[in-house]
């Protein structure tokens, strides 16, 4: 899990890496809220140029990756919680694997780990207590599916 930053902090670091970039004076940061739409925009053209030249290398068509990704807000504890679970739970679901432990590119063994991350691993760990007690929410709720309303479209 990786925390997001707030539109603000998104906008500062944008502003920055501007200003690093090219100097320019003619550059204007963006108004309150439109990173959002602007870090979506990037990374649809990103996305768009790689399927452009794979499509071309590969003399094919169509899309290559599935509709477009969305970020929902985490407007409660009980789905902060229950989305930490979804998601290490989603190989299971989508049949890479049949138990979410056996899923060697899990943020589960990064939070469990001592390695360095990016990861937010001492908030998570913290949010359900200890280690242990993260451990035995996952393994309790294997079996639970995440009912459709906390689902990001596309799951």
């Amino acid at each position: 899990m990786v925390r997001i930053r707030s539109d603000k902090a998104l906008q500062k670091a944008h502003l920055l890496f501007q200003l690093e970039k090219a100097p320019s004076p003619k550059f204007t940061p963006l108004a309150e809220g439109e990173f959002s739409q602007f870090l979506s925009k990037t990374f649809g053209n990103l996305l768009s140029s790689y399927t452009l030249s794979f499509n071309r290398q590969q003399n094919r068509r169509g899309s290559l990756f599935m509709p477009n990704f969305k970020r929902k807000q985490i407007d409660s504890e009980h789905y902060y919680t229950r989305l930490i679970r979804y998601i290490h739970r989603n190989p299971i679901h989508h049949g890479f694997t049949t138990t979410f432990t056996e899923w060697e590119f899990s943020s589960y063994h990064s939070i469990l780990s001592t390695k360095p991350t990016r990861l937010c691993r001492s908030e998570v760990v913290d949010w359900f207590g200890s280690k242990e007690a993260f451990i035995t929410s996952q393994q309790a709720h294997e079996e639970q599916e995440l009912p459709e309303s906390f689902k990001l479209s596309g799951s």
